[in-house]
């Protein structure tokens, strides 16, 4: 079920009228409650992602027409997740976007791996990577031509835009391996918890879950281009990731 603080939100008023945006096949109904002030930037991000996977996932336009309408909801304080209600194949898609996604960055701290190190935050995860690959020197010419304001904007687009891609991920896993996906929705238990030396290949995020949320972390590697270990891909590819040129 989708977290209850995130479902109430849908009775509380919200700025713009909803709307219906069709972005590479893909139609997303938005709704944004009053607090939020960032819905551009959100939608933006969300355009950036589904142009990021329509030019890695085969027949991602396709497949974006297939997933029906997407309801989007921004907010400032909702939890980033994409969800489905009631909780089942055919219930309705949902994916809330909070500001949590613009703002949280885990620094990397010296000396620390990039993917299992802890930062200033929590476990490090596949967006902190990706946020990090933006990082440059600061004798880096290319930084001073782009100014303060421009160079921060280009890392927090390319988390935002992360953060887009992993909750595709998970709506991507579903579409193409429903009964996998249910199965490890519904471990409670932890039945299907991954083996850490696999999930630090990935992400320190993904350590101590199960396949869910790793499938998702790969998907979002794979769309930016990160290449991964035969291991990494076979359990990807096993637990019903989708295929990513």
């Amino acid at each position: 079920m989708p977290v209850i603080a995130n479902y109430n939100k849908l009775v509380e008023p919200v700025n713009h009228e909803p709307q219906l945006i069709n972005l590479n096949g893909l139609r997303i109904h938005i709704s944004t409650d009053s607090s939020d002030h960032k819905r551009d930037e959100k939608l933006e991000a969300i355009r950036h992602a589904t142009e990021l996977i329509s030019q890695r996932v085969p027949n991602a336009y396709n497949i974006f027409r297939q997933l029906g309408i997407l309801e989007v909801y921004f907010g400032e304080n909702v939890l980033c997740e994409a969800c489905w209600f009631p909780e089942q194949h055919d219930g309705t898609r949902f994916m809330f976007l909070g500001n949590k996604m613009m703002f949280l960055t885990n620094k990397l701290l010296p000396h620390q791996d990039p993917i299992s190190g802890i930062g200033t935050a929590a476990g490090r995860g596949l967006c902190d990577q990706l946020y990090d690959d933006k990082r440059m020197s600061h004798f880096n010419f290319r930084r001073w031509k782009l100014g303060k304001d421009q160079y921060q904007a280009t890392k927090r687009n390319t988390k935002m835009t992360a953060i887009v891609v992993h909750e595709f991920g998970h709506i991507f896993h579903e579409f193409n391996a429903q009964a996998n996906f249910w199965l490890l929705k519904g471990d409670i238990t932890n039945h299907f918890v991954m083996d850490d030396a696999l999930a630090s290949q990935v992400s320190f995020y993904v350590r101590g879950s199960n396949y869910l949320e790793f499938v998702a972390e790969v998907f979002t590697g794979l769309v930016h281009g990160k290449q991964y270990s035969m291991d990494v891909r076979g359990a990807y590819l096993y637990w019903g990731g989708m295929i990513v040129q």
